[in-house]
């Protein structure tokens, strides 16, 4: 489940014929997001899904307010 300041959307990420997406991520060592998470996808959306092409973890606190960074 991915969200942002619109809304909500189910996305998946899935091996094809063509590419093994999933496949490769998970050979390459990259961790598997949890929740509250922030993470950045690359995809294609269809009708009721977003199909995940490359995703990314981001690890750094984001400030939303000078004050936060006291």
């Amino acid at each position: 489940m991915l969200s942002d300041e619109l809304g909500s959307f189910q996305g998946i990420m899935v091996d094809s014929s063509r590419k093994k997406t999933c496949s490769n991520y998970i050979e390459d060592g990259h961790d598997i997001p949890v929740k509250d998470n922030i993470v950045v996808i690359v995809g294609r959306k269809g009708d009721d899904i977003i199909f995940v092409d490359d995703m990314s973890i981001m690890d750094q606190k984001i400030y939303m307010k000078l004050a936060d960074l006291k």
